[in-house]
């Protein structure tokens, strides 16, 4: 389950923030500034579409990671900025 949708694989969260020191996710000030004025933050917005609450700090740049049912990490996706994440192909691809 991801908000109110449901997705056909587990979703893992990391409030502990080990996974992102483990794989070196980064913070950026500009990422997240440039966030706000992005073409899609801005169609969300005005779409009425709101960020949640954020837990810890905002600047810590998003990254995704398509991982095996044995557990091997098959892709990794670091983005510059908290718009940017795999597409939806790409992980329905995974998925099958």
């Amino acid at each position: 389950q991801y908000g109110s949708r449901s997705v056909p694989f587990p979703i893992a969260v990391d409030p502990t923030l080990n996974a992102y020191e483990a794989y070196g996710i980064e913070y950026s000030t500009p990422g997240m500034l440039l966030s706000f004025i992005h073409p899609r933050a801005m169609w969300a917005f005005f779409t009425g579409n709101m960020p949640g609450k954020m837990d810890g700090d905002i600047r810590t740049l998003p990254a995704d990671f398509l991982i095996t049912p044995d557990g091997k990490v098959a892709e990794v996706y670091y983005s510059s900025n908290i718009t940017q994440h795999l597409s939806l192909n790409a992980i329905r691809e995974f998925a099958k």
